[in-house]
C-alpha cells in the first residue's frame, strides 16, 4: 500500500485483521484494517455513524477504501490494546480509583453519542482501546443506530427489529420479543463493564445461554463492597425506566453533562408493554420464551458459519429437535437475535470463499482515486471532459431554462455523474482459480510419498512464525531442486494446498521459492508438471499481500508468454494466462499509484501478448477468457494502465467475441471490460455503436437488436451494455449542444433523434426499469433520463397506457434501494424540468391558433397526453399543479373553446389536482383566486352541454376538496381571507347559478343538485341565501311524490332544510306532508337506495317536533342522560300525529330488509313515535326491544343502548319480557366500566334487568 506503510498484524477477528500501519513521510501511526466484503453492511453503517464525531473518548476515523477483494478502513492507532485484555490481566479487578477513571471516559464518550441520537448498541470491553496515555476511547460503531432510524423502523405494526451483541452485556429488555435498543441499554452494558472492572467478572456468568437470560432477567444482582455501588446498583436497575439517567449518571461522575434527545421508539414501547413506571420489568418476563430465544439465536450462528445450504438444512433438524441450549465460549461471544436482511447478490458479486484473497494487490491500490469508493461514488474521472458539464444544462436548445432548484431540495441527490457507474460494475473477482472461468484439476498427492514429514495447510498457517515451519518449507525447496519430475509433480501438489493464506503466500512470493519454480518451468519436459507451477504461482500472486519490487526482476511475465506463445497443451496455456494476469493486475494497481514505478511497468511483451490471443480466431475460448478477465480487471481498478486498453481496435475485437461467443461467464466478463473501456474513453462508444449498424439510418433490426442485448438474461450485461448506451446518450447530448456544423455530425444528430423516438427501444428501456435488478432498473431510468434531455419527444412514447411507464416509476420510488432511487429522483426531476418546455409550447400553438384541433399526430396536441399522465402521478403532480403553472392552465381552457378534445383533456387533467389534499391546500390561495373564478366564468360562456358539464364537474370537485379541509368552518379558520373569499365565491357566483342549471339538459341538473346537496353538508348557514336566490324552491318543486328529480343529493339536501328549519317553515313548505308520502311510495316500490336517507329525514321532522314540544312546555324534559321523558302531546300537534301514524306499518316493514345502519334510524323514528302515541303503542316497544339485542355490535352497541334506556323510560319502568338478555348484559357490564358518555344509561338498564 503505496501510502501507507504496513507493519504487524495487530488484531485478528472473525471477518477482519488489523495492521500497525504508519503514513508515508510521517511519523503519524494508524490502524489499518482489512475486512470481508461480505461485512459491507456493518462497515457503510460504521462510516454513517463515525461521520461528524469528534471527541477526545471516541476513536478517529479517516477514511475508508474499497478494492477488488476488501475493505479497508483507516483508523486512530492505539498502542494500549483493549478493556478485555486488561480486564483478563488482572482477574481479581482493579483498584476503585483506577475503575472510576475508566468509566469516566467510557461514561464521557457515550453521553457524547447520545447527545447526537446515536445509540451505541454494543458496549462491551473489547470495543474500549486505549492510546499510549491510557484514554479510553469507545471504537466499533458498525452495530450502532441512530434514533432517527429507530424511529422509523417501529413505524409498523409488529415490528421486530434485530439484536447483535454479546449477551453478557445486553440489557433485559432486549431478550423481550419486540425489545428495542435505547440509552438505558446502554447504560446497563456501562454498569455491567464497570462491575466487571471492580472484580473481574461480568455481573451475570454461565455459559449456558438460557440460564445467562434467566439470570439476566430474574437475578438479583450480588452486591460489590465498594464506595460507587450505589452508582453501579443505579445502572444495573431491571426496569430501564427505573435505571439511572444521565443527568445523575453526570453528576455523581463529575463529568460534563451533555443533553441528549427525547427516544419516541422506546416510549412505545414501554407503553405497549406496561413499562410506565408502574412495575418492574419481571411482571412481563412471560413474555420471554428462553428455549424460542435460544434456538433462534443458534440457528442465526449456524446461518453465520455454516456455508453449505444442506449442510444447514440438516444442522437446523438436529438443533430443533435435540437442543433447547448452546453453549457460550467466551464473554466476547457475538450472537444475533432475531433476523438480518442479507445483503442483495444483485448488487455485489459474491466474494470468493476464503477472506485472505490476493490482499496484497488490495493493500497497493486502496489510495488509487479510482478506488476511493463509497457507496454511490464512481470514476468521476472516467466521464470525458467534453459531457462533464452537460448534465445541468436546458433539456433542449432555446427551450424554457428550467427553474433553478433550491439548494435543500438538492441536498440529498447525489450529482448524476456519480451514478454512472455502481460500486458493484467496479468489484473484481480472482483470475486464477475462478471457477466461472474453468474447472480447475484438483491437485491430489500421496502423503506417504513425500520426502519430509506432512503438516496440514492448518497447521502451516497457524505455525507459520514457528522454526519448524520455517525448516518445512526449507525441506519442501530442497526437495523440488533434487526430485525427478514425477516426485516434483507430487511436492508440488502438497505445495499448491498450503500456500492458499495470505501468510504463506506472503513469505515464499519474497523468497527463492519464485526464481526455482521459473527455473523448473523452463527445464521441465512434463505437461502436468508445467500445468502445476502455473497454478502454484498464480496462486502465490493470487494470495500474497506484500510483493517485494524484486519480484519483478524474476521474468515471471515473460516466462508465461513464452509458454502462451509454445506449443503446449491448452490446459497449460490456460494457467499461463491465468498467472500472468494476476501478476499483471497487481502490477496495473502499482502503477496507478505512482506512474513513475519502475518495477511494476506493464511490457509491451505483455500487452501484446494479450492483445493476440484475444485477436486470434483459433485461439482456445478459455485462453482467452482468461486474457479479457485480465483487461475486465485491470479497467476496473486501474485508470492510466486502463486507458491503454481503450483504444478501437481493442474495443471491437472484444465486442466481436462477445457477440460470437455462447459461454455466458465469458460474455459477462467482455461486457463488463467493453464498459469499462468506454468509460475510460467516452470517444470509443461511436465504434461500439457503429459496429451494432446504428451508423445506417434504416435499423429497425439494429433497434430491435439493442433491446435484445438490453434484455439479456445475464443481469451483468444488462448492467454493462446499459452503461454503455448511456455513455453514448451522454455523449449524444454533447454533439447536440456543440456549435458545429460538420455533415456527418448533423447526420449523427438525426440518426440520434431516430433513437430516442423509437418506440421498441423506449419499450425495452420501460421493460428494463420494472424487471431488472436495482443497479439495471437505476441505469434505465438514467437511459430515459438522458433521451428525455437529448429529445424531449421521447415522453409522448413514454406516455402510452400500455406501457404504464408512470405507474412503474411511482412504484420504483417506493423501493428500498438506494442507488435506485437516486436514479429515479434524477428521472424525476428531468420529467418536472419538461414542465415549462410542454405549457409554453401548448400555450404558444393554441394563442398562434396553429393547433386547430386535438390531433394523436401533432406534437404539442401529444404533450397533452403527457400532462394528463402527469396528473395522475403523485411525484410528478407538485411539478404540474404550482402556482406558477396553475394559472396557465387556466387559461389554456379559455384558449381551447371549440377545440373540445382539448379543453376535455385539459379539464380532466385539472379535475385529477383534487385528488391530492396537499396540493390544494398549499395553492388554496390561487386555487379560489383565480382556478375555480375563471371556471366559472368559462362554464357560464359554455354553449355547449357537454362542455358545461365538464366545467360543473370541475368546479364540484374543486369545492368539495376546499370544503373538506378539516376545520374550515371552525374559529379562528372561517376569519382566514381565503375562507371569507371562498364563501363570496359561492354566494355572489355560484348559488345565483343554480336555479338556471336546474333547468338545463341532462345530466346538468343532476350535478347542480349534487353542487347544492355539498354546499348545505359542509356550511348550513348557505340555507337562508338559498331561499334568496329561489334555489330552495326549485328544489322543492322537484321534492314531490312520482317526481324523477328525487336523488340522494335531493333527500340530502331535505334533511338539511329540515334541521335549518322550524315547524312553521315546514308546515308552509309542505314537507312533512310530503315527505310522509314519499316514504310510504318508496317503501311500497321498494326503492332501497333511497331507505337510510328517507328514515333519517323522517327522525329529523320528528326530533325537530320534539324539540318544539320541549321548548312549548318551557323546560328540558329530558333525563339525567339526556333521554326523553314523556309528555302529552299538544292539541296544536294533532295533525303530525295524523300523519305519522300512517306511516308505522311501512317503518316496521323496513325493519327486515334494511342495513344494521338504517335500522337503527328506523328504530329510532319509531321510538319518536311510540313517544307521540304513548297508548296506542305500547304494545310494540315489548317486540322493539327485543328486536334491538340481536344488533348489538361495537359499531352500534352505544345507539343501542341509548334506544333501549329511552324505551324502559318511555314504558315508565314497567318489566319487558326480554329475550337474550345475557348478551346484553355482557355489553352493559363492559360499557359500564369503559364509556362514561354512557355508563349512566348502561347502569339504568342493568338495574332494570335485574
Amino acid at each position: 500500500m503505496n501510502n501507507y506503510h504496513i507493519y504487524d498484524e495487530i488484531g485478528k477477528g472473525k471477518y477482519s485483521v488489523v495492521y500497525k500501519g504508519r503514513k508515508k513521510k510521517t511519523i503519524e501511526y494508524m490502524a489499518v484494517k482489512s475486512l470481508e466484503k461480505s461485512r459491507r453492511t456493518k462497515l457503510l453503517n460504521e462510516v454513517k455513524m463515525f461521520s461528524g464525531l469528534k471527541h477526545p473518548n471516541i476513536l478517529k476515523f479517516y477514511h475508508w477504501y474499497e478494492t477488488r477483494n476488501h475493505l479497508w478502513v483507516i483508523l486512530e492507532y492505539c498502542p494500549g490494546g483493549d478493556l478485555m485484555a486488561l480486564i483478563e490481566a488482572d482477574q481479581q479487578g482493579l483498584q476503585e480509583n483506577i475503575v472510576l477513571r475508566f468509566v469516566r471516559d467510557m461514561a464521557a464518550g457515550l453521553n457524547y453519542l447520545h447527545s447526537k441520537g446515536i445509540i451505541y448498541c454494543d458496549l462491551r470491553p473489547s470495543n474500549v482501546l486505549f492510546n499510549e496515555y491510557g484514554v479510553a476511547k469507545l471504537s466499533d460503531l458498525g452495530n450502532a443506530k441512530r434514533l432517527v432510524d429507530m424511529i422509523s423502523a417501529t413505524i409498523g405494526p409488529d415490528v421486530e427489529m434485530s439484536k447483535r451483541g454479546s449477551p453478557y452485556y445486553m440489557a433485559p429488555e432486549l431478550f423481550h420479543e419486540g425489545g428495542v435498543y435505547s440509552f438505558q441499554s446502554d447504560l446497563w452494558a456501562l454498569g455491567c463493564i464497570a462491575y466487571e472492572l471492580c472484580i473481574g467478572q461480568p455481573p451475570f456468568q454461565c455459559s449456558s445461554f438460557t440460564e445467562l437470560v434467566e439470570l439476566i432477567l430474574n437475578a438479583e444482582v450480588k452486591p460489590l463492597e465498594v464506595q460507587c455501588w450505589d452508582f453501579i446498583k443505579g445502572l444495573l436497575e431491571k426496569d430501564p425506566l427505573k435505571r439511572w439517567g444521565w443527568e445523575k449518571i453526570c453528576k455523581f461522575l463529575n463529568i460534563q453533562y451533555l443533553n441528549v434527545p427525547s427516544q419516541p421508539h422506546f416510549e412505545t414501547w414501554c407503553k405497549k408493554n406496561n413499562l410506565v413506571r408502574v412495575t418492574p420489568v419481571q411482571q412481563n418476563n412471560k413474555q420471554v420464551d428462553i428455549v424460542r430465544l435460544s434456538l433462534n439465536v443458534h440457528k442465526n450462528m449456524l446461518r453465520e458459519d455454516v456455508p453449505s445450504s444442506s449442510q444447514q438444512q440438516q444442522y437446523h433438524k438436529q438443533i430443533s429437535s435435540n437442543e433447547k441450549d448452546f453453549k457460550l465460549t467466551n464473554k466476547d461471544q457475538e450472537i444475533l437475535i432475531g433476523s438480518e436482511q442479507q445483503q442483495d447478490d444483485d448488487e455485489i458479486d459474491k466474494q470468493p470463499d476464503e477472506f485472505q484473497t490476493n490482499v496484497q494487490s488490495d493493500l497497493n491500490s486502496i489510495n488509487s482515486p479510482h478506488l476511493q469508493q463509497k457507496p454511490f461514488t464512481i470514476k468521476k474521472d472516467s466521464v470525458h471532459p467534453s459531457t462533464q458539464s452537460l448534465l445541468n444544462q436546458s433539456p433542449i436548445p432555446g427551450g424554457i431554462t428550467p427553474q433553478q432548484k433550491k439548494a435543500n431540495e438538492n441536498d440529498q441527490l447525489i450529482p448524476i455523474d456519480q451514478l454512472f457507474t455502481h460500486s458493484s460494475d467496479n468489484s473484481v473477482k480472482p483470475i486464477i482459480g475462478n471457477r466461472e472461468i474453468e474447472k480447475s484439476i484438483d491437485a491430489t498427492f500421496a502423503k506417504e510419498s513425500l520426502p519430509f514429514q506432512y503438516i496440514n495447510a492448518d497447521d502451516v498457517n497457524r505455525n507459520i512464525e514457528t522454526d519448524q515451519i520455517e525448516y518445512h518449507f526449507e525441506q519442501i525447496y530442497n526437495s523440488l531442486q533434487v526430485a525427478k519430475q514425477q516426485e516434483q509433480l507430487n511436492i508440488l501438489n502438497y505445495f499448491e494446498q498450503i500456500i492458499q493464506t495470505s501468510n504463506a503466500a506472503n513469505r515464499l512470493i519474497n523468497s527463492a521459492y519464485v526464481q526455482l519454480l521459473l527455473k523448473l518451468l523452463t527445464v521441465s519436459k512434463l505437461t502436468q508438471l508445467k500445468y502445476r507451477i502455473c497454478c502454484v504461482l498464480g496462486l502465490l500472486l493470487r494470495h500474497a499481500t506484500v510483493i517485494e519490487p524484486e519480484v519483478s526482476q524474476h521474468g515471471i511475465p515473460e516466462a508465461m508468454v513464452e509458454i502462451l506463445n509454445s506449443k503446449e497443451q491448452n490446459n497449460v496455456r490456460r494457467k499461463a494466462a491465468a498467472a500472468l494476469g494476476e501478476y499483471l493486475f497487481y502490477g496495473a494497481t502499482q502503477m496507478e499509484e505512482d506512474p513513475q514505478n519502475p518495477y511494476w511497468k506493464m511490457s509491451n511483451i505483455s500487452f501484446n501478448q494479450l492483445i493476440k490471443v484475444i485477436k486470434s480466431q483459433n485461439e482456445d475460448e478459455i485462453v482467452k477468457f482468461y486474457c479479457i478477465k485480465t483487461i475486465e480487471n485491470i479497467s476496473s481498478q486501474s485508470i492510466s494502465i486502463g486507458q491503454r486498453f481503450a483504444k478501437s481496435e481493442i474495443v471491437l475485437m472484444i465486442l466481436q467475441c462477445f457477440l460470437s461467443t455462447k459461454n455466458d461467464s465469458l460474455r459477462i466478463s467482455c461486457a463488463i471490460t467493453l464498459a469499462n473501456l468506454l468509460m475510460l474513453d467516452n470517444q470509443q462508444v461511436d465504434v461500439f455503436m457503429q459496429n451494432l449498424g446504428l451508423k445506417s439510418l434504416v435499423s429497425v433490426f439494429v433497434f430491435s437488436h439493442l433491446v435484445q442485448i438490453f434484455l439479456d438474461n445475464l443481469q451483468r450485461v444488462q448492467q454493462a451494455m446499459i452503461t454503455i448506451f448511456n455513455i453514448h446518450l451522454l455523449q449524444s447530448v454533447s454533439t447536440q449542444d456543440s456549435s458545429s456544423n460538420n455533415v456527418s455530425q448533423l447526420a449523427s444528430n438525426a440518426v440520434n433523434k431516430l433513437l430516442m423516438e423509437e418506440s421498441q427501444l423506449i419499450k425495452g428501456l420501460v421493460y428494463l426499469l420494472d424487471h431488472g435488478n436495482a443497479v439495471s432498473r437505476g441505469k434505465a431510468a438514467i437511459a430515459l433520463m438522458l433521451m428525455i434531455k437529448f429529445n424531449i419527444v421521447t415522453l409522448i412514447n413514454l406516455s402510452e397506457e400500455q406501457l404504464r411507464f408512470y405507474q412503474i416509476l411511482d412504484k420504483g420510488l417506493r423501493d428500498n434501494n438506494d442507488y435506485l432511487k437516486q436514479c429515479l429522483q434524477h428521472l424525476v426531476q428531468q420529467l418536472c424540468d419538461c414542465t415549462p418546455i410542454m405549457i409554453t409550447q401548448i400555450n404558444q400553438s393554441l394563442t398562434d391558433s396553429q393547433l386547430m384541433e386535438y390531433s394523436p399526430k401533432k406534437t404539442n396536441g401529444n404533450y397533452l397526453n403527457v400532462l394528463f399522465q402527469y396528473s395522475q402521478t403523485p411525484v410528478l403532480q407538485q411539478s404540474l399543479f404550482s402556482s406558477q403553472y396553475l394559472p396557465i392552465l387556466t387559461e389554456l381552457l379559455s384558449l381551447s373553446k371549440n377545440k373540445t378534445q382539448i379543453q376535455t383533456t385539459l379539464l380532466n387533467i385539472m379535475s385529477k389536482m383534487c385528488t391530492n389534499s396537499k396540493i390544494l391546500i398549499k395553492q388554496q390561495q390561487v386555487i379560489i383566486q383565480q382556478v375555480l373564478k375563471n371556471c366559472i366564468d368559462y362554464m357560464v360562456k359554455q354553449q355547449s352541454t357537454e362542455t358545461k358539464f365538464m366545467f360543473l364537474k370541475l368546479i364540484i370537485d374543486l369545492l368539495s376538496a376546499l370544503l373538506q379541509e378539516e376545520g374550515i368552518y371552525d374559529y379562528p379558520n372561517f376569519l382566514k381571507p381565503y375562507s371569507n373569499e371562498l364563501n363570496n365565491i359561492i354566494i355572489t357566483l355560484i348559488l345565483p347559478l343554480l336555479k338556471e342549471l336546474f333547468q338545463e339538459q341532462p345530466p346538468l341538473p343532476f350535478y347542480a343538485l349534487k353542487l347544492a346537496s355539498i354546499l348545505l353538508t359542509y356550511n348550513s348557514l348557505f340555507l337562508p341565501h338559498f331561499k334568496r336566490y329561489e334555489v330552495l324552491q326549485a328544489i322543492l318543486d322537484m321534492y314531490k311524490p312520482d317526481s324523477n328529480n328525487i336523488t340522494g343529493h335531493t333527500l340530502n339536501i331535505i334533511q338539511k332544510i329540515v334541521e335549518g328549519s322550524s315547524i312553521e317553515d315546514l308546515k308552509q313548505f309542505q314537507i312533512i306532508d310530503k315527505s310522509v308520502q314519499i316514504f310510504v311510495q318508496f317503501t311500497k316500490q321498494k326503492q332501497e337506495w333511497a331507505f337510510e336517507d328517507l328514515s333519517s329525514i323522517m327522525v329529523a321532522i320528528t326530533s325537530k317536533i320534539i324539540n318544539e314540544l320541549q321548548r312549548g312546555n318551557n323546560k328540558i324534559i329530558v333525563s339525567p342522560d339526556n333521554t326523553l321523558i314523556p309528555q302529552p302531546f299538544p292539541q296544536e300537534f294533532l295533525f303530525f300525529q295524523d300523519q305519522f301514524y300512517f306511516t308505522l306499518q311501512y317503518a316496521q316493514q323496513l325493519i327486515g330488509i334494511s342495513t344494521p345502519g338504517c335500522q337503527l334510524t328506523l328504530f329510532t323514528y319509531m321510538l319518536h313515535l311510540a313517544y307521540f302515541y304513548p297508548g296506542k303503542l305500547s304494545q310494540i316497544r315489548q317486540q322493539l326491544f327485543n328486536q334491538l339485542i340481536p344488533l348489538l355490535c361495537p359499531q352500534l352497541n352505544k345507539r343501542i343502548i341509548k334506544l333501549l334506556h329511552w324505551m324502559v323510560v318511555l314504558n315508565e319502568q314497567k318489566p319487558f319480557k326480554i329475550e337474550k338478555k345475557e348478551i346484553l348484559v355482557q355489553v352493559l357490564e363492559k360499557y359500564q366500566k369503559e364509556d362514561k358518555s354512557i355508563a349512566m344509561a348502561a347502569k339504568d338498564l342493568m338495574k332494570y334487568l335485574l
